[in-house]
């Protein structure tokens, strides 16, 4: 590209518009675009020269599409001979123009958020909009004027307020961005700043003198000012580099500190650095003391950095929106950062915590940003070749501590008292707020560390969630076994009260004794009950927190044993050389398990921290899990051919599973070795049930069985019938010698553990009533999740959800349960209602959507559903043995137009033979227009279900296949749109749920209509009066 003189971009790098931009511009300037596009065809006659002028244009043209592309692109178009055909060809590969490309885009746009830099931003704009119009779809000014105005800052708020005040003309998109631009100016030099937020050196200094972006030596102003300490000019004495060299040279030589500062001031080591007044070593005990380990104080770098080796060290990874560009030293380099996260550094005297770090690939040092730490409050001191860093409220307060004067308010003058100082590290045990606990009984405080103190608190570290909390109240000990802490724990609440204002000085008032205030005695009897009944429950639960505490205990040291021999014998891993491979840590858990019949079962579980694996150590992660509805039908089919069920636990399930990835994991004791191969799905890895699954499959399919291919975990050979879920398998048929045969051929593959029939099953515990009926009932679960939340004792209700509730007046400012409380009830709620109690099906849905944002109404809604089922939690679902009605029947029904958001929800419940196998309350994704259309809707989804279901019962031979099943709606219009190519009112209605009038023309599904108060799926759509609640219940067979 010789003659042109122009280098062209990267089509790849830059993307396709980018890139087709500059070539256009390119062809145009030799009159070659027409060539490219396609309007300018070559002569048929050889008319003055015309051919060889467009030949001559046509390989100009050719020539620079080709010089374009990078030689791994060149394969694209190694058959295409013309400039159209090149460009035609990557038109295809690299222009997505689709609606899906489109709405991307659009979604993009309109979530792009201001960086930390004014000139990338409106760049990225500019990028997506020039994206946006190569799909065909413009966006109009005003609307990307609102949006870049919306996505500014907090510091551009003025300047928001100015631009609305702007006369009318003058709001144009030009005018937006150079005002912009300038503005940016103004708040960088307000802010000290000549530099971008993406910097972390800075190649050329601030000059002080005029603010100017150049050095003080080339400043005009300081051409003529003398030096008094080198006598040269274009300098003052207190900037004078010899001078500060020579300082260094004296101090180093008089032993004025440990480490040396390498010839620049603002790059110092990190030792010795004092957080909260301690002082913290230059070597940490976490890592080995390598040179990829050390840290430098930088003050032009913008954040904290480290480079690509504390990748598995870092906390809370998370992807940059955009891609932080760093500056280096060196002129014309740059460093790419695509992430960032928090490092925790472990040293002697403390855990010390950097958050928003960014994690760049080919940092020679790792930074610690003098700008941040400012930011966040501290204060950075340099004396000689050490540097201080302290945080302002810590700082002032040991200040006064050191001092020996003393105001003389009380008379006498006194040293102060430090006895209450307690040292940093001390486990500590903090008050949990009575508004956030989950019961009466629960533990009212949490295991902490003692890192700091703040003007009316103490500042702690949650080891467990790695978070930092300022509390006011806690319970301290001072040994490290955690038996004599609670012994030698001191109480600190009334500490509080006397160090807030005095800093711990002893006050002796000239007047008397200060009165101290006491909490009634109501409270201290509830707080002596309650740590009864939590050292009660502490010692049915004594569940060790570390592998140390639990192997001292005999039985936890049995069970530990038993996990290690079997890790063993499936030679789960191989010890390796330690090379610097990625690896993940290895830990212990400690759990109680409780039995049907109540015994308590310590089990240790040696897991990998999957959290931290990364892709590449694993693939696809998804594993089939049996659905609800086929353990349901499974029970069912089971009691109406007279089968017994068996139960069967495979042990250490997914060490059976063979793993194909490399992974490597840190070895915890009581194993030897540092570093192993994991040849074994360990527990916790992503990966892990998949691989258990697909090694359970390969060894059943062996023997005869045939996949499911309506549900993938189950299996079918003759009379024979097998549902796995995880680790729990069901089996039952009619041939007790084949059903014997089989579980001896699943001992000899895996270690089994025959639990001879079922009596519960996830949870679920299937009781066989004197009529040879099963009853389906959940009520362990239900009594915990009371015991959870107090409501073990609390006053009944006879419905879980009011007739007329609803929470359009609700005020969400203040709220008696945070996010995460209400989330737990909803989550324990739904798996109750999904297993056996469809009666609270309706209400539980209708408060899982409000998880996000929800107030005190819907909270009193889920204390009734509590209520509620504190008075029926011996209730559960009937199977009848005595088959009643057809093989399959469903319930279809809506509900119009809820208050809300006038979105409709959908019910049904199927069938089998009278009893229920299946049922949902749903809301549904688009508005109605009317009842008719809504039920219409609900039709639909229901008929999904049925013709699954039907297939399902044809596998298990309760159903034949030819055989149409009935679908009962109460609305007669639904029904006709159905069974009728009417047009006129169901053309609008998308075309995914014209599946049910499909299904009735193939003669699959029968439509029936039926009264409304003979709906069973009216239950699942809307809140019910008592007696038609209760008569629902009924016929659905929820009983005791």
């Amino acid at each position: 590209m010789e003659e042109i003189g122009v280098k062209i971009i990267s089509i790849k790098k830059y993307g396709f518009e980018v890139w087709c931009f500059q070539v256009k511009a390119l062809l145009e300037s030799i009159n070659a675009w027409g060539i490219v596009e396609g309007a300018e065809l070559r002569p048929a006659d050889n008319v003055s020269g015309l051919q060889k002028d467009f030949d001559l244009r046509s390989g100009k043209a050719k020539r620079i599409l080709i010089s374009s592309l990078e030689p791994a692109e060149l394969k694209n178009i190694l058959n295409c001979d013309t400039p159209k055909r090149i460009f035609d060809k990557l038109c295809s590969l690299y222009q997505q123009k689709d609606e899906t490309q489109l709405q991307f885009l659009m979604q993009k746009f309109f979530k792009l958020e201001f960086s930390c830099n004014m000139k990338d931003f409106l760049a990225d704009v500019e990028s997506l909009l020039a994206q946006i119009k190569a799909q065909g779809e413009d966006i109009s000014e005003t609307m990307i004027i609102n949006k870049i105005i919306s996505s500014l800052p907090e510091a551009y708020s003025n300047f928001s307020t100015a631009w609305e005040s702007t006369a009318a003309n003058e709001r144009n998109l030009n005018n937006l961005t150079s005002r912009l631009l300038k503005e940016e100016i103004k708040l960088n030099e307000k802010n000290g700043l000549n530099v971008s937020n993406n910097s972390a050196f800075r190649s050329s200094l601030q000059c002080y003198k005029c603010k100017g972006d150049h050095k003080i030596k080339d400043c005009p102003g300081m051409r003529n000012t003398k030096c008094f300490a080198c006598n040269k000019f274009g300098h003052m004495s207190k900037y004078c580099r010899s001078k500060m060299k020579f300082n260094r040279q004296q101090q180093h030589k008089d032993g004025g500190g440990r480490n040396r500062v390498d010839g620049n001031a603002s790059h110092a080591d990190l030792s010795p650095i004092i957080f909260n007044c301690q002082v913290v070593e230059r070597e940490c005990n976490a890592v080995d003391a390598q040179e990829w380990y050390r840290f430098i104080l930088d003050s032009g770098a913008s954040n904290h950095m480290v480079n690509e080796n504390w990748f598995n060290y870092m906390n809370n990874i998370r992807q940059l929106q955009q891609h932080a560009k760093i500056s280096v030293a060196k002129k014309g380099e740059h460093l790419i950062s695509k992430s960032q996260g928090d490092v925790l550094l472990n040293t002697e005297s403390g855990p010390i915590y950097l958050t928003e770090v960014l994690m760049v690939p080919g940092l020679e040092k790792n930074l610690i940003s003098i700008r941040e730490l400012t930011r966040k409050n501290y204060n950075v001191n340099f004396y000689g070749d050490m540097v201080e860093i302290r945080n302002n409220e810590n700082g002032a307060q040991r200040q006064r501590l050191k001092s020996t004067k003393h105001q003389p308010s009380y008379g006498i003058m006194k040293k102060p008292d430090l006895n209450k100082l307690h040292p940093f590290g001390t486990v500590a045990y903090v008050n949990i707020p009575r508004q956030i606990r989950k019961g009466k009984f629960e533990a009212r405080s949490e295991k902490m560390k003692l890192v700091g103190y703040t003007t009316n608190g103490f500042r702690f570290y949650d080891e467990i969630n790695e978070k930092a909390k300022i509390k006011d109240a806690v319970n301290e000990g001072t040994d490290d076994n955690e038996n004599e802490e609670v012994e030698n724990s001191v109480n600190i609440d009334n500490e509080i009260e006397e160090m807030g204002a005095d800093d711990g000085v002893e006050n002796n008032n000239q007047s008397g004794e200060r009165r101290k205030r006491k909490a009634p005695k109501y409270l201290s009897d509830y707080e002596v009950y309650n740590t009864a009944m939590f050292a009660y429950t502490t010692i049915l639960h004594d569940v060790p927190s570390t592998f140390e505490e639990a192997y001292q205990d005999k039985e936890w040291k049995k069970s530990i044993e038993e996990e290690v021999a079997e890790i063993n014998k499936k030679h789960t891993w191989t010890i390796v050389k330690d090379e610097g491979q990625p690896r993940i840590d290895g830990i212990w858990v400690f759990n109680v398990k409780k039995n049907c019949d109540d015994t308590v079962r310590r089990k240790a579980r040696l897991v990998a921290r999957g959290c931290k694996q990364r892709y590449g150590s694993f693939g696809d992660v998804y594993a089939p899990v049996a659905n609800s509805v086929t353990v349901r039908s499974f029970i069912s089919m089971a009691l109406h051919k007279n089968f017994n069920i068996h139960q069967l636990d495979v042990k250490c399930a997914f060490l059976n599973g063979e793993l194909r990835e490399d992974v490597f994991m840190t070895v915890p004791p009581p194993f030897e070795g540092k570093l192993c191969k994991l040849n074994r799905s360990i527990y916790g890895l992503k990966q892990s049930a998949l691989c258990w699954n697909n090694e359970f499959n390969k060894k059943i399919l062996k023997i005869g069985f045939v996949r499911s291919e309506n549900d993938y975990c189950l299996y079918k050979r003759k009379s024979l019938f097998l549902l796995l879920y995880v680790d729990d398998i069901l089996l039952c048929g009619g041939d007790s010698s084949e059903i014997e045969t089989v579980k001896n051929y699943l001992k000899e593959q895996f270690e089994i553990k025959d639990l001879g029939e079922v009596k519960e099953f996830l949870g679920i515990q299937i009781v066989k009533l004197e009529n040879g009926d099963l009853k389906l009932a959940q009520t362990n679960n239900i009594i915990n999740l009371l015991k959870r939340f107090g409501f073990e004792n609390s006053k009944y209700k006879e419905t879980p959800i009011e007739r007329n509730w609803n929470s359009e007046k609700e005020d969400y400012s203040c709220v008696e349960w945070n996010q995460h409380t209400y989330r737990q009830a909803i989550g324990g709620l739904l798996y109750i209602s999904i297993w056996t109690r469809p009666d609270i099906a309706y209400a539980v849905n209708t408060l899982s959507r409000h998880q996000e944002v929800f107030g005190n109404v819907h909270i009193n809604a889920v204390k009734r559903i509590f209520r509620y089922l504190n008075a029926t939690k011996s209730e559960g679902l009937i199977y009848s043995k005595i088959k009643q009605g057809s093989s399959l029947c469903g319930y279809s029904d809506a509900s119009w137009g809820e208050a809300e958001d006038r979105k409709s929800t959908t019910g049904y419940c199927f069938k089998s033979f009278g009893n229920l196998l299946s049922w949902r309350a749903t809301k549904q994704k688009t508005i109605s227009l009317s009842s008719t259309e809504a039920e219409y809707v609900a039709l639909s989804t229901a008929a999904q279900e049925g013709v699954w279901l039907k297939r399902l019962l044809n596998e298990y031979e309760v159903s034949s296949k030819d055989e149409i099943f009935d679908m009962y709606v109460d609305n007669q219009g639904a029904k006709c749109i159905a069974e009728q190519l009417e047009t006129r009112r169901s053309k609008h209605i998308e075309l995914k749920y014209h599946f049910i009038r499909q299904q009735v023309q193939d003669g699959k599904i029968k439509l029936k209509y039926i009264q409304t108060d003979c709906q069973l799926a009216d239950i699942f759509t809307k809140p019910l009066a008592k007696n038609k609640f209760c008569l629902f219940k009924n016929l659905l067979n929820i009983k005791d």
